[in-house]
């Protein structure tokens, strides 16, 4: 396979960093670049690149000498993550992102929590330099995304990951000096890419506090310009601009872009977002692509698609599903060859999404391969595209359809706004259910006030039975 990446190595910078496929060159570059500028902020502290480069230095010799080759972060703290991170992934360990009791692994592994880094950062002096570790050896363990009930262990390399954070970078036009708040949990890929390894490419500032939930009053007080969100939080902010009718107060002024990854985007949101000059730029991906496939760009985009394929892979449609290969594809399941064949076949990586490509190279999602629904007349029906049109139903604010391996019975679980019109939405949800022809599946219907149970990127976790 033409090795896409590597021809960009040689052609191309990004605002002064030569694209690298190892966080040592990475991190010795962004330095070199912006040692100055602020990589991480809070309400009360500040560290400079020169500042978050010496905090690697220090922590690294931990992490060399030792026998245990995974080491688990838990860690909620931006800045503490990014340090550990690199330190772990330059000393040739494995990051497990993560909880401890969420991987099986045979070999020692350790629990790294935000109390643990004064103890890692005291124990030496910091090194002047890294030793060389195998770019395309695994160093990264990462759940894959978890909206089902099982989760498996996607093993990714340095290579695998900047790749992709290059691509994206070039492609989503990261600017120097751009203001990040920090929503995403670095213990998921996107956060990672998206929100950690893209603003630091490019001299950007990553603010953030203790509390996520004060998402408003982070924004009044860091004044983002650019933010990475899943749709759940964008539609909080749509919500909340709406009732305001100030940007200044509900955003802090400033915020012009956003990309949104994780799941569909209301393309009216999306609309409504422009009106207050805000981009909403829709990217898709998964664990498994390190994650970025596709995105919107501020150059190109198309309101209901996921953009174009990025640089570092290439996409294709084969009976309907989405299927990829490239530099940004996982080396396979931790410990787990059967699950690994069972999605990757002849360098490709076979998604489980069903989507299609237009004339002009935007991917467009239309489902899971596992949610389609095959009806008794052969007609395939995918769940998602009948969820949206559940919360299309007066007061219905979340719909879920699940069904079992055989798709011969069906759970529907509905979030209402209130129970004021309940029996008005169960006779509308029994008409719907008819029209579909899906009537003669249900098992169950469950109406309920709260909310969905979700990941931590927003993702509906579809729980099967």
């Amino acid at each position: 396979m033409e090795n896409n990446m590597k021809k960009i190595c040689m052609k191309d910078s990004y605002n002064g960093i030569n694209p690298c496929l190892s966080l040592s060159d990475f991190i010795k570059q962004a330095t070199e670049k912006y040692e100055s500028l602020v990589a991480f902020k809070t309400y009360n502290m500040q560290w400079t690149y020169g500042e978050l480069y010496h905090s690697i230095r220090q922590c690294y010799p931990y992490f060399l000498d030792g026998e245990v080759k995974y080491y688990c972060l838990d860690i909620d703290d931006p800045f503490h993550f990014c340090v550990l991170f690199f330190a772990v992934i330059l000393a040739g360990k494995v990051a497990v992102l993560g909880k401890k009791e969420q991987f099986s692994l045979n070999d020692s592994i350790e629990e790294i929590g935000i109390n643990d880094y004064q103890k890692i950062k005291s124990t030496s002096h910091p090194f002047d330099s890294f030793a060389f570790v195998n770019e395309d050896e695994m160093s990264v363990i990462a759940l894959s995304s978890g909206t089902t009930s099982v989760s498996k262990g996607v093993m990714l390399s340095q290579h695998n990951i900047l790749s992709d954070t290059f691509s994206g970078a070039i492609a989503y036009g990261y600017p120097q000096g751009a203001v990040y708040l920090n929503i995403l949990p670095y213990t998921h890929l996107f956060g990672i890419v998206a929100d950690m390894l893209g603003p630091l490419a490019s001299g950007g500032t990553i603010c953030f506090s203790n509390n996520k939930l004060n998402i408003f009053k982070d924004m009044q007080a860091f004044s983002p310009t650019h933010m990475n969100l899943p749709p759940a939080v964008i539609y909080t902010i749509e919500k909340a601009l709406l009732q305001s009718q100030n940007i200044l107060r509900t955003t802090g002024g400033l915020l012009r872009k956003i990309m949104c990854a994780g799941a569909k985007i209301e393309e009216n949101t999306v609309r409504e977002m422009l009106k207050y000059d805000i981009e909403v730029l829709a990217a898709y991906g998964l664990t498994e692509c390190s994650p970025c496939v596709s995105m919107n760009t501020s150059d190109g985009s198309k309101i209901g698609s996921v953009g174009r394929i990025l640089p570092c892979c290439k996409a294709r449609i084969k009976d309907s599903e989405i299927v990829v290969s490239g530099e940004n594809i996982m080396l396979g399941y931790f410990g787990d060859i059967e699950s690994t064949q069972n999605v990757m076949h002849d360098g490709w990586l076979y998604t489980g999404d069903l989507g299609y490509i237009d004339d002009d190279g935007y991917l467009y999602i239309t489902g899971r391969k596992a949610n389609v629904i095959v009806l008794e007349n052969g007609k395939k029906i995918a769940t998602d595209i009948l969820e949206s049109e559940l919360c299309k139903i007066h007061d219905v604010e979340e719909a879920l359809i699940t069904s079992d391996t055989r798709n011969n019975r069906v759970l529907l679980n509905i979030r209402i706004v209130s129970r004021v019109e309940q029996k008005l939405i169960i006779d509308e949800i029994d008409k719907f259910v008819k029209k579909y022809g899906i009537n003669d599946r249900i098992k169950n219907i469950t109406v309920t006030l709260e909310p969905l149970k979700k990941n931590k990127l927003g993702k509906v976790i579809r729980s099967r039975y």
